[in-house]
């Protein structure tokens, strides 16, 4: 109907109803920033100035102790990686000819130096699932959370890295999977381009976690989903 004095015109009158019983084709993402101590310190600094959400690894060489202050300083969401071989492991952390009380002390240590660690990733080789077991019990005992690295979502980089990754992402979110964390390792012109596309994937509804975040949220929905099947 036309409005007296006037030449707008109303052509239609739309009402919103809320459903929340819609899917979205999006998944919740938690990006993990893997070996930022291949890379200078003043880029990884740069890093840790953006505002875009992500968790990061802490590295752990004696050599770093300035990376960890930096990552530490700015209040960051970080993981510590331990590795698990046997005796030709030349550079597990944890070795299976180890003494009890060594390896425990190493535990011990790791807890008293990472306090607020968001998790404990354990990398095992095939075949050491018990001596792994001691090791995650023992983390546990000292109130770290423990997680295997199968808690990352399968990637492969490449040259294209960031491109690749959304296009992963997309590719999980389309197969109805809900929770994405990815473990990646960006250089800082990686990390730039990141965060210039990222917006790309929130507008479709991605919403990114911290990996403290993201790991309360799953626990949150598992409990829930035992509540609602009890």
């Amino acid at each position: 109907y036309s409005i007296k004095d006037t030449v707008r015109q109303t052509i239609g009158d739309l009402k919103i109803i809320y459903s929340d019983s819609i899917k979205r084709n999006a998944s919740d993402v938690c990006i993990v920033l893997d070996s930022l101590e291949y890379y200078t310190l003043p880029e990884v600094q740069e890093i840790l100035t953006s505002a875009e959400t992500y968790s990061l690894f802490l590295p752990l060489r004696n050599d770093k102790a300035d990376y960890q202050s930096a990552i530490m300083e700015a209040n960051e969401d970080y993981l510590v990686e331990f590795l698990i071989g046997d005796e030709n492991e030349v550079i597990a952390d944890f070795k299976t000819d180890m003494k009890e009380s060594f390896w425990k002390s190493k535990v011990k240590s790791a807890a008293m130096n990472y306090p607020k660690a968001a998790g404990v990733i354990l990398k095992s080789n095939p075949g050491l699932s018990e001596f792994e077991d001691k090791v995650k019990d023992e983390f546990l005992k000292n109130n770290m959370k423990v997680y295997k690295d199968t808690v990352f979502t399968q990637f492969r980089g490449g040259e294209q890295i960031v491109n690749t990754l959304f296009e992963s992402i997309s590719t999980n979110a389309s197969k109805e999977k809900r929770n994405l964390i990815y473990s990646v390792n960006l250089n800082l012109q990686d990390f730039k381009e990141f965060e210039r596309k990222v917006y790309q994937l929130k507008k479709l509804g991605y919403r990114f976690y911290k990996f403290s975040d993201i790991m309360k949220k799953i626990e949150t929905e598992k409990n829930k989903l035992k509540t609602d099947t009890k």
